[in-house]
């Protein structure tokens, strides 16, 4: 029996195996063993943070179509993603990002869409509608349908900031009257996520995560900051309107405060620019740095670009208008602004020129940070829009 298997076996077996093709096949099976195993990615905190996931980095965000590129493991990353898309048994959970989110979403749980490589995700990247959901197809041949975005949905990548059951109250839903300091105010002030706070004025305990940071109490979270801003401007003799408005969860926030943003301007006609006051998600080494000799909450004005599915006609005049003051700022009190951040998105600055969105500070500052910072800002702001140095709409926005 054992002859007969020996001649069967040896009748099928090449007479003599080519070196190269064996080299060359040990090649393609090493590098694929390599790819995989080779940890990459942005850690998981920064990821879920992606227009603000670079602090500090000039000319904003590299184009989306090589986003992937822009960590160490970028170029690493395409490639796993490829062979996933391919040979989905392959894929697997990215140990380094559920370690970095251990403790904030459970011992060995990373948050959804992030450190775990997502085939439909990378289908959907590549060709555009996501083939393993029904819903993606029937959208890409129903223009009503089509999604419109992350930043139009609300789900702008702040997925870490989501109130989080147990631990934080959830986010509301207001829409109280905005506060005018005159009938023809110049600005007008809002934020999509009212809930944003700061732990030390939440007097949580220490070691609490960065995403605690949240709370409708009007007086300690982002709205405060907000308020401190309105009325330091009126100060200074530029006509301003505050909403305190809250819109809810982050999913669907800024479709909530488009509709407040239109209001306040279908109400006062003479509003030219547009203020969104937020609270970064970064942690107090990035947020903070000394002004005068005393610690401040850091400033970074993020400017949208706009995208393909995601039209913003002001993208440049508004980038003027963020340049200019940063660079009155950072002349006037050095080390009080990050520099200005581009996104690949809308954040509802489309609706005229003069429409930037303002990070204040991080969950580790205080509010006396944030204020003494505030202050500082209102100086350069005011003496900026007393000049006339903004963008000036040709017509009123909204009819």
């Amino acid at each position: 029996m054992d002859g007969e298997w020996t001649r069967w076996l040896s009748d099928r077996l090449p007479k003599r195996l080519d070196m190269r093709v064996v080299a060359a096949y040990g090649a393609v099976i090493g590098a694929i063993l390599v790819v995989l195993a080779i940890p990459s990615g942005r850690p998981a905190d920064e990821m879920a943070v992606p227009a603000l996931a670079r602090p500090g980095r000039p000319g904003g965000a590299p184009p989306a179509a090589v986003s992937w590129f822009w960590s160490p493991g970028g170029g690493v990353k395409v490639l796993r993603s490829s062979l996933v898309a391919g040979m989905p048994v392959l894929g697997w959970p990215d140990a380094s990002a559920v370690q970095a989110t251990a403790g904030q979403h459970g011992p060995g749980a990373a948050p959804a869409g992030h450190g775990v490589w997502s085939v439909s995700g990378w289908l959907k990247g590549l060709i555009g509608v996501n083939p393993l959901d029904p819903r993606s197809l029937l959208a890409a041949e129903v223009p009503g349908m089509k999604d419109p975005g992350p930043a139009e949905r609300g789900e702008d990548g702040q997925a870490g900031q989501v109130e989080q059951p147990g631990r934080t109250p959830a986010a509301d839903v207001t829409n109280p009257p905005p506060v005018a300091s005159s009938k023809d105010p110049l600005v007008a002030i809002y934020h999509t996520h009212a809930y944003e706070s700061y732990l030390k004025t939440l007097d949580l305990p220490a070691g609490a995560p960065l995403t605690s940071a949240i709370s409708n109490d009007d007086s300690k979270n982002i709205v405060a900051v907000g308020a401190r801003l309105a009325q330091d401007l009126a100060d200074l003799g530029v006509p301003v309107v505050h909403s305190e408005a809250h819109h809810g969860p982050q999913v669907g926030a800024y479709v909530r405060s488009r509709q407040t943003a239109e209001a306040m301007m279908k109400e006062y006609r003479s509003v030219q620019v547009l203020f969104d006051l937020h609270r970064d998600s970064q942690p107090r080494s990035i947020t903070t740095s000394t002004v005068d000799g005393k610690p401040a909450a850091r400033v970074m004005i993020v400017v949208a670009r706009g995208s393909s599915n995601l039209k913003q006609p002001y993208y440049p005049r508004n980038l003027e208008f963020a340049q200019s003051i940063y660079a009155e700022a950072n002349r006037r009190y050095p080390g009080l602004m990050r520099p200005v951040y581009e996104e690949p998105a809308r954040y509802n600055q489309d609706l005229l020129p003069g429409a930037i969105l303002f990070e204040i500070g991080g969950p580790e500052n205080t509010l006396e940070e944030t204020y003494r910072s505030i202050d500082m800002l209102s100086r350069v702001l005011a003496d900026l829009l007393r000049q006339g140095k903004y963008p000036h709409p040709s017509k009123a926005p909204v009819k």
